[in-house]
């Protein structure tokens, strides 16, 4: 099972729970630096309450994912990591969708970790799991990608969907020949949103960084139409995209003004196997 490090040392932290069995409790490493998990179920590794997506965000994203307008990419994930039988890391887990569809559809059984540089974020994804699975294999911390609180060689798998690609700790903390799994959006992703809403929308750049350490298997392409038929679904799209805060009033008004729309939803899944 995945080791988590001290962010401030790099020992390893241990379990200790609270007096009278509490499922809450905290980490501490042998150099007595401690870190108390939260009543919600997460770890705070970053000294602070971190940036990210802010709460408004996050429950935008809950909303809209939970009516299952997405589930076409997390039926491909769930393929993807129940196929290797993972140890998993998701590395910038948002509200934490994709890994508890991906621990649903493995029937429980496997240890998984996520991380995310908001500690909001990292609290509602540990939330989804019941507190005596917090306990034994579900770990949930606040923690950057750029400096994941894991030993190195920890996991079988790291999931990146939508977050910031961190190639070198991806690949310290992947077994050789572990999996990188690395959602991106397509280039017309969310196309009719863009139209309805700006006077000149552009193409996602598709262009693949460079990955030393990493050697790309294969990509897969999910691409359909969604259509949305309530303006509350409609707002929690754009609310849990960076469009929120991009788009001027004038823009706004345009998507208020929607009552139904049809738009490309458009994900590229590159699998890379670290050398």
């Amino acid at each position: 099972m995945a080791v988590f490090i001290c962010p401030i040392c790099s020992l390893p932290l241990f379990r200790r729970a609270e007096s009278g069995g509490s499922m809450m409790g905290s980490f501490y490493c042998d150099n007595a630096h401690c870190f108390d998990i939260s009543s919600k179920g997460a770890v705070n590794l970053l000294g602070r309450r971190g940036h990210g997506d802010s709460r408004e965000m996050l429950r935008s994203r809950r909303a809209f994912l939970e009516k299952g307008y997405y589930l076409p990419l997390a039926k491909a994930l769930a393929a993807a990591t129940t196929e290797n039988k993972a140890e998993l890391l998701d590395a910038g887990c948002g509200e934490g969708y994709y890994s508890k569809y991906i621990d649903s559809a493995s029937g429980e059984r496997f240890p998984l970790s996520l991380v995310d540089v908001s500690a909001d974020a990292a609290e509602m994804a540990a939330s989804r799991w019941r507190p005596m699975e917090r306990m034994k294999r579900i770990f949930c911390a606040a923690a950057s990608v750029n400096a994941l609180p894991f030993a190195e060689n920890s996991f079988s798998a790291v999931l990146s969907v939508f977050a910031p690609l961190a190639a070198a700790e991806f690949s310290r903390v992947l077994l050789p020949g572990g999996l990188l799994i690395r959602v991106t959006p397509a280039a017309r992703h969310l196309w009719g949103l863009k139209v309805a809403v700006y006077e000149t929308p552009y193409e996602n750049d598709e262009t693949r960084p460079p990955m030393p350490g990493f050697a790309l298997l294969k990509t897969e392409r999910v691409e359909y139409q969604l259509t949305l038929s309530e303006p509350e679904d409609i707002r929690a799209l754009f609310d849990m995209t960076p469009y929120s805060y991009k788009t001027s009033r004038q823009d706004e008004k345009k998507l208020a003004a929607l009552e139904s729309l049809t738009t490309e939803a458009g994900f590229e899944i590159s699998y890379y196997r670290r050398l």
